[in-house]
């Protein structure tokens, strides 16, 4: 089961990318702010992560097209 969790630039900034299945801080995807962005996991919480609230995959989706993430305005 793949797991979620929400962190800071800052935090992506220092992540160990061997812990999670993102592969590089370019890869992932940031609120509008650029403030969050998030990563998952397998299994078990890596120890970087300790202590971060678990999403599912469902949760994280409904997070996402929220206005802090998705932008009305055309591109």
């Amino acid at each position: 089961m793949k797991y979620y969790v929400f962190i800071t630039k800052r935090e992506a900034d220092v992540l160990n990318f061997s812990e999670v299945c993102e592969e590089s801080l370019d890869k992932l995807r940031f609120s509008l702010d650029g403030s969050q962005t998030f990563v998952r996991y397998d299994n078990s919480q890596p120890f970087s992560l300790a202590g971060k609230q678990e999403y599912s995959e469902s949760e994280v989706a409904d997070i996402v097209k929220g206005s802090e993430w998705t932008s009305d305005e055309p591109i």
